[in-house]
């Protein structure tokens, strides 16, 4: 028996060297023998997803493959919304604000506790959505749409139960996070996040003065100030990125047309000197591609993924106000080498999209 294990194992590991890298995620998911010698041969990042709706605008979302050009159904839960991803986990929520992660491969799901924990906080969220909204916009949509602006975990939930999930509010830009067996959320005060990521074992936020924290949550809740991101010119969005070690800070920056739609025109990317503790202007994220939008910035070494550009920047929309008017459009890719920005999906993918495109990385099982 154990003679003819090893020749399976032989004979499985022979057929890896022909499989393309989208199809590990797959090929894993057969038997968890077959999942660890496809772990073996390819310790990287998970395939970056993209999460729309095709061309019919009653749709539920589809996982998309932009290297491929295939797509495949997901399968919500039923009223549920997306809200934002990590780790190959989705964070959603209904219509009464009842928050759950769940896994869209394994289909296991955690509920999380009331995100909005008083009748303050909740009146101060609602005010907020109601100076923003469109008339006809019910205000518990809105409300679900806008209320989380980034979800990080620190580990799968899945693999590690010492999980810590990581949550910006979207109107408050404030943090707050959740350990299993928490009654709720912990409140992190006086400071205010653009991003938030796990890097090098640990949290860490940019600050809306341009600060960057590492999150330390034992022995006792602090921020710790890591570096000061000098730069005295204005920029739309920012996001802080591990990009395979090295922590990036990306600036995009957006512009109107006279129709007032808004597009990206241009992306500035500054890398942590860990000598001098200083961000540095880069011209180049060398064989790397990232993901942004409304997601933890996933990065990719673009030589292992057939079909994926290096040295760009793959985005989609980061504001979720944009659709109620002019429906998801900012979406593309930037190439840094030649400063070209090009469309990378097909756009029906996008335009008629009731929820906003977001990447997911899907990992092997």
């Amino acid at each position: 028996m154990a003679y003819r294990h090893e020749v399976r194992r032989d004979v499985i590991r022979d057929v890896t060297k022909y499989l393309p890298l989208q199809d590990y995620i797959r090929f894993g998911a057969i038997h968890p023998s077959w999942s660890a010698v496809a772990k073996a041969r390819y310790r990287l990042p998970g395939i970056p997803l993209l999460i729309a709706n095709d061309d019919n605008p009653r749709g539920n979302p589809r996982l998309f493959n932009v290297f491929s050009q295939k797509s495949y159904p997901l399968d919500l839960p039923d009223g549920y919304h997306c809200c934002g991803s990590s780790r190959g986990w989705l964070l959603i929520m209904d219509l009464s604000l009842k928050m759950c992660l769940w896994n869209p491969f394994s289909k296991t799901q955690i509920e999380l506790p009331t995100f909005l924990s008083s009748e303050s906080e909740c009146r101060r969220y609602e005010s907020l959505v109601r100076d923003t909204k469109q008339a006809d916009d019910p205000t518990d949509v809105i409300l679900r749409e806008r209320l989380v602006a980034r979800v990080v975990l620190s580990a799968d939930p899945e693999r590690c139960s010492d999980f810590v999930i990581m949550v910006i509010g979207f109107c408050a830009s404030e943090l707050k996070f959740w350990r299993l067996g928490d009654s709720s959320w912990t409140h992190i005060p006086n400071v205010w996040f653009l991003d938030v990521i796990w890097y090098n074992g640990a949290f860490h936020g940019l600050s809306t003065q341009k600060e960057v924290f590492m999150v330390c949550l034992t022995p006792k809740l602090e921020l710790k100030k890591v570096a000061y991101y000098r730069n005295p010119f204005p920029c739309n969005v920012r996001y802080l990125v591990d990009c395979m070690g090295d922590l990036l800070i990306v600036e995009r920056n957006t512009n109107q047309t006279y129709t007032m739609h808004t597009y990206t025109s241009s992306f500035l990317v500054y890398k942590l000197d860990k000598k001098r503790m200083v961000f540095k202007k880069v011209k180049s994220i060398g064989d790397h591609a990232l993901f942004l939008g409304r997601n933890p910035t996933i990065a990719i070494p673009a030589n292992k993924f057939p079909g994926c550009l290096s040295d760009s920047i793959y985005f989609t929309d980061n504001d979720p106000f944009i659709y109620r008017i002019y429906r998801y459009e900012d979406i593309g890719l930037y190439n840094m080498k030649n400063k070209i920005f090009e469309i990378f999906p097909p756009k029906h993918i996008c335009i008629t999209s009731r929820y906003q495109p977001l990447w997911l990385e899907a990992c092997l099982q």
